[in-house]
């Protein structure tokens, strides 16, 4: 809200009644008026106020005019404007990285007398944004109880599947409070939790529900139930201290749920993980673990196009189900020695080859196993 005051700057008395404030003016229907309470007779030097929010209903700017009549018979008129911007979101994947130095981001509602504030480093527990910024609930300082909601923008998903994720570090301090200082994540037709409807929650303490085995940053999806998918929402994150170590949250984004399906070939060559469903935009990290005496030879998408031949690989997800084949074949070791021209071995030469960098060791031998072919490698 805007606040205007009311001031007599004269010798006698002044005197309003809440009737003698008005907004007029086309548009005066974009802005709600928070009056004086009661009949204020202001003296020489003396003060009140009233407040007027904006609440446009359309986009463009909107103009008014406050009236405000004293009983000296006086009309004081008072223009106000206000640009009214659509922040709804329509291009999905939509990602905050809280980069940007202006919190909150544009759009969003930081709500509560305890806040949310962006940060660009961690302490208690110590821990490094994964860009510029991150999100930190000041649990070290905000005594049990106090909370502070955080509310997206607008999102106008339409159809689909569709869920919300983030990363957000977990820790095992466990000597200052119950340890039980926690997000919980909201969606809503309003930008507010009244009547919202909770998808989840996480405690910062990784004893407690998800628990995890050691402390650091994990991913955490939530699924956006359809009739708020159908309709313009929010999503909104609440804050919980309980007097305990730090929240810290980063890489927010709401997107399409995706299926990223693996598969062994031959099944008795090794074994693969990391499917599952994912977000548009997020990161899966694939892996696939050969068996005794089988080698990875490759990755392959269902064109049976080679996308990877690490046994390990990170993929970016698009915009649609993807199944990806980790091949298998029986193996060979394959040593390489390296030495001078004494015949000394040469130890921390680097050698690339299948996509592989090898080091020597102190005998100047590195070993890697590796499908019948032909391979080029340089040293």
């Amino acid at each position: 809200p805007q606040i205007f005051i009311l001031q007599n700057i004269g010798g006698g008395t002044v005197t309003i009644n809440p009737s003698d404030i008005t907004i007029t003016g086309e548009d005066a229907d974009q802005f709600i008026l928070i009056n004086i309470e009661n009949t204020v007779s202001l003296g020489a030097e003396e003060m009140d106020g009233f407040a007027v929010v904006f609440t446009p209903d359309t986009i463009g700017e909107k103009t008014a005019i406050i009236q405000v009549n004293d009983n000296l018979g006086n009309i004081h008129e008072i223009v106000i404007n206000g640009s009214a911007v659509d922040f709804t979101i329509t291009e999905f994947p939509y990602t905050e990285s809280f980069d940007g130095e202006k919190f909150p981001p544009l759009g969003w509602l930081s709500l509560g007398e305890k806040p949310w504030e962006r940060v660009t480093s961690g302490s208690n527990p110590t821990c490094d944004p994964f860009g510029a910024g991150m999100l930190k609930y000041n649990c070290w300082s905000y005594s049990t109880g106090n909370q502070g909601t955080l509310v997206s923008r607008r999102l106008d998903m339409g159809s689909g599947t569709y869920g919300v994720g983030f990363k957000m570090y977990r820790d095992n301090t466990n000597s200052y409070s119950g340890k039980k200082d926690k997000v919980e994540v909201f969606v809503n037709t309003l930008p507010d939790t009244i009547d919202a409807t909770k998808l989840g929650t996480i405690n910062r303490y990784t004893d407690y529900e998800p628990i995890v085995s050691e402390q650091g940053w994990y991913d955490y999806v939530f699924e956006i139930p359809a009739t708020f998918v159908e309709s313009p929402s929010y999503i909104i994150l609440v804050a919980t201290s309980d007097w305990g170590t730090n929240i810290f949250v980063d890489e927010f984004v709401v997107g399409q749920v995706r299926a990223v399906t693996l598969a062994a070939n031959p099944s008795e060559g090794g074994t693969v993980a990391g499917g599952g469903s994912y977000l548009e935009g997020t990161e899966a990290t694939l892996t696939a673990t050969p068996n005794a005496g089988y080698v990875l030879t490759s990755w392959t998408d269902a064109a049976n196009e080679v996308v990877s031949k690490k046994q390990t690989f990170n993929y970016l997800v698009g915009d649609s189900d993807v199944t990806f084949t980790a091949n298998f074949e029986l193996g060979y070791t394959v040593t390489f020695t390296v030495v001078d021209a004494e015949s000394n071995p040469i130890e921390g030469t680097s050698i690339v080859i299948n996509e592989d960098t090898l080091i020597t060791n102190a005998s100047g031998v590195a070993i890697i196993d590796l499908a019948n072919g032909n391979y080029d490698y340089t040293v």
